[in-house]
């Protein structure tokens, strides 16, 4: 089934997002934009995402943040590199596909930040209480499922990483 149109807002002047209801989760897009965000990815963000200001980070112009950045065909988080030039206020940074960087993970010493923790994760701010199984829409990934799942690559680093205890991943945590 695909997504659901529900409405669409003016957020600012000469901008409007539609929001969606997807299966499972809802998401919405900026109108102009082809990047469909999470309803919990803040908006002002996705704002500035598409703006000048930001021209080098997020989805619109960031290779790992298109790879890595996204669940069930939507955006969810920034990838490592942008993490780091937000200085991990927008969250840790995803490593992989749904995999952020911890704080106890030997990947995260390269980047010599003393601000990233766990206390910023995505999972700790605006994606809290939400799991895997209520984001975004199993449709649109079945569509993307050859840009982003189908990375041998990415599926290796992260069979390693978890082996020796790197990064976690959340999809254990699902709602009940």
């Amino acid at each position: 089934m695909k997504p659901t149109f529900i409405i669409t807002l003016s957020i600012v002047p000469k901008k409007e997002i539609d929001i969606y209801q997807g299966n499972p989760g809802k998401f919405y897009n900026i109108k102009g934009s082809d990047i469909f965000y999470d309803i919990h990815f803040p908006i002002v963000w996705a704002l500035e995402n598409l703006s000048n200001d930001n021209h080098d980070t997020g989805p619109n112009n960031c290779e790992e943040c298109q790879l890595n950045g996204y669940y069930n065909g939507v955006f969810i988080g920034y990838c490592v590199e942008c993490a780091h030039k937000f200085n991990y206020t927008r969250g840790n940074g995803l490593y992989a596909y749904g995999v952020e960087l911890t704080e106890k993970s030997t990947l995260s010493s390269y980047i010599m930040n003393n601000n990233l923790s766990d206390e910023n994760s995505m999972w700790n701010t605006y994606l809290k209480d939400i799991y895997f199984d209520m984001i975004g829409d199993k449709y649109m990934e079945n569509n993307n499922i050859n840009n982003i799942v189908n990375n041998n690559d990415t599926f290796n680093k992260i069979d390693d990483a978890m082996e020796k205890g790197y990064i976690s991943i959340r999809n254990n945590k699902t709602k009940q």
